[in-house]
Order: structure tokens, then C-alpha cells, then sequence
């Protein structure tokens, strides 16, 4: 078998590693997590904004269709 026009495997590029760690490494833990009622806090933050956003959107079309609707009705005058 020829080995013509084969090429070796490429290797990984390094990565470039951070060498200036934030103070204590950046292993710490952030306070809200260890917390157990702010961390539900923050979960019940996330989760209502995640049920709002299709209200909001459905509110933005709604609006954008009434403006299209005046235009077109305009339009007509």
C-alpha cells in the first residue's frame, strides 16, 4: 500500500491558559450558591423571566400587526 499523498495526523493547538488567577484562584464558590433560600431566589428570578418572555413577545407582535394594519389603512385614504 502507498503512502503517497497521506499526511501524518494533526496535533491539537495549545491553548493559551490564563496566567493571572483571580485572587484566591476562582475556585470559590459564589455566596449565592452556598446560600440555600438566595440560590431558590435566583431560580425564581430565572423562571419568571423565562414566563415572561413569551408574553412579552406575543405583546410586541401584537403591536407591530395594529401598526402595520394603521399603515395599510392609511395607505387607503
Amino acid at each position: 500500500m502507498s503512502t503517497a499523498g497521506l499526511r501524518p495526523p494533526r496535533r491539537p493547538t495549545p491553548r493559551k491558559t490564563n496566567t493571572i488567577a483571580p485572587k484566591g484562584g476562582g475556585d470559590e464558590t459564589p455566596e449565592w450558591i452556598a446560600d440555600k433560600q438566595k440560590r431558590l431566589g435566583k431560580i425564581r428570578e430565572a423562571k419568571q423571566a423565562i414566563e415572561e418572555e413569551p408574553a412579552a413577545s406575543a405583546a410586541a407582535k401584537a403591536a407591530a400587526e395594529r401598526a402595520a394594519e394603521e399603515m395599510r389603512q392609511a395607505e387607503h385614504c
